[in-house]
């Protein structure tokens, strides 16, 4: 999981990540993606839900401070 120093705490920013592979002439590509979400609407569904915990696991999550484009970008 990404994260990033706010003051002295880490913080799970709000970025899903996942890999397309891509197979041409019995060669492997591997792309990996990274695009952000909004954390207040996971943040809301996981303390609606009788989940054990969810407060405790969503305190440390929060929105992604990466200059602007970086988390969409495709990185290999």
């Amino acid at each position: 999981m990404p994260y990033q120093q706010s003051g002295d705490q880490p913080v799970n920013v709000a970025r899903a990540a996942y890999l397309i592979l891509d197979r041409s002439c019995a060669r492997w590509t591997p792309t990996f993606r990274v695009v952000p979400y909004n954390v207040q609407d996971v943040q809301r569904e996981f303390l609606s839900s009788d989940m054990p915990h969810a407060r405790w696991l969503t305190a440390e999550w929060g929105p992604d401070q990466s200059e602007p484009g970086m988390a969409s970008r495709p990185f290999l």
